[in-house]
């Protein structure tokens, strides 16, 4: 057998072959005899079989299907795929019939040949739920082939961590071959397969690899289709994502959901994280959509657990939302998150979303403007009491007068006592003289 191929493994001149890895990591069955390719002169298989040479200048064959984000130029093929939502990827699967060429020429007695595949198909199976790590499949099958069907995962991996899902974008899919390029091949490769062929999508596939080819195909890389938000709203007002209220005041709490995609997602349930200092009014949880435009009642208290409440199953592009209604309970200070989550069975993967009730700290009971009661300044200030005066030696309140005559008083004080002295003194004398006379 004879290496000639232009796009398949690659490009060999004077023996020396171009090495580019077919693949790195990749998972690939069923088992199947092997043959270990030692040069261009290696013999083929005697009979119809895909992908299954080991040793060859770019990998190991088993390992057949890889992708990159989409772009036109050459390399750059991988597995795992790190993606984020938005991302357009090609996905490659690389097809060899490894029977010998000499084969191909040789009757098989059923009107074909013993070298040439018939009823080639690749199919490109998708994930159809949503994750953060999802493997795609290839597989390669011929009616002739041993083993019948050959399979090959690529792993995709959220470089973010975001749930997200892979769509195929119709008609995208084509091969390039020796004699074709960009040959285009049917929407059913995501199905029931589409066919394959050297010359046209015939279904046959000639041994060797002057006849490989790859077939590719583009899936976008998409957020959950599950979508949420979370409003609030006081009686009568708009809803909003964030209100300011106090306790014993009344709220409607609103939890809409779609499915954004087109395909149907089912079992969707809706899970409410209500904080504990909100009280829910009895009786007024309510679901709204198609089937009950004006609302049907749900249990008080299911929508609250980690589980939630089922709300059915909803086709694409389709809607609904839960109302209902709580009080601020007393004590309440501070800013309250309230989430609520959505999954299905089929999506088992949290969207959520939240919306914010600010309960502001009430006033702080003021002594004075700026100053809280309790501080220090707020001491009423006492007046020094007066010690009450000895009885009897209080004196009058003086008028004017008085203490004019306390001036004159105090300024004759020395004359009178010199007057008082000398009236004492001659009376004495007068008493003595008195007694001498007698």
């Amino acid at each position: 057998m004879k290496l000639t191929s232009k796009i398949g493994l690659g490009a060999v001149a004077a023996g020396i072959a171009v090495l580019v890895p077919l693949m790195t990591i990749a998972g690939w069955y069923p088992n199947r005899p092997l043959k270990v390719w030692n040069g261009p002169n290696t013999p083929g298989f005697d009979y119809v079989t895909f992908n299954s040479f080991t040793n060859v200048p770019e990998g190991n064959e088993q390992q057949f299907f890889d992708g990159k984000k989409w772009n036109t130029s050459p390399g750059g093929f991988q597995d795992p795929i790190s993606v984020h939502v938005g991302d357009e990827i090609k996905l490659r699967t690389y097809v060899h019939n490894n029977a010998d060429s000499s084969l191909n020429t040789v009757p098989d007695g059923k009107g074909g040949f013993k070298g040439i595949a018939t009823n080639t198909k690749v199919k490109i199976s998708l994930p159809t739920a949503v994750g953060t790590q999802m493997n795609a499949v290839s597989q390669i099958s011929a009616d002739n082939a041993q083993p019948g069907a050959i399979y090959d995962t690529t792993n995709f991996t959220s470089a973010d961590g975001t749930p997200y899902r892979l769509s195929y974008v119709a008609g995208s899919a084509y091969a390039d071959t020796h004699t074709r390029t960009a040959m285009p091949l049917s929407d059913s490769i995501t199905t029931t397969g589409a066919l394959i062929g050297e010359n046209a999508p015939d279904g046959k596939v000639p041994g060797c690899f002057e006849n490989d080819m790859y077939v590719i195909v583009k899936v976008k890389v998409e957020a959950a289709p599950l979508a949420i938000k979370k409003t609030v709203a006081f009686p009568s007002q708009s809803f909003v994502e964030q209100v300011q209220a106090k306790a014993s005041d009344r709220l409607y709490f609103k939890v809409d959901f779609s499915n954004t995609g087109d395909t149907a997602v089912n079992g969707v349930a809706i899970a409410d994280k209500l904080p504990s200092q909100f009280t829910v009014l009895p009786g007024t949880v309510k679901l709204y959509n198609a089937n009950f435009p004006n609302g049907t009642a749900l249990p008080d208290t299911a929508l609250f657990t980690p589980g939630g409440v089922g709300v059915g199953d909803y086709a694409g592009k389709t809607n609904g939302y839960i109302l209902y209604q709580v009080t601020v309970n007393s004590g309440t200070v501070g800013t309250l998150t309230n989430i609520a989550c959505v999954r299905s069975t089929d999506i088992p993967y949290d969207t959520c979303d939240d919306a914010k009730v600010v309960t502001p700290q009430p006033p702080t009971p003021e002594c004075l403007p700026g100053i809280p009661v309790g501080d220090a300044r707020c001491t009423p200030v006492v007046p020094p009491v007066t010690p009450p005066t000895t009885p009897g030696t209080s004196s009058l309140p003086q008028t004017g007068m008085e203490s004019g005559l306390a001036g004159i008083l105090g300024l004759t004080g020395i004359s009178a006592s010199t007057y008082a002295y000398q009236k004492s003194k001659k009376a004495v004398s007068d008493a003595l003289l008195a007694k001498g006379k007698k």
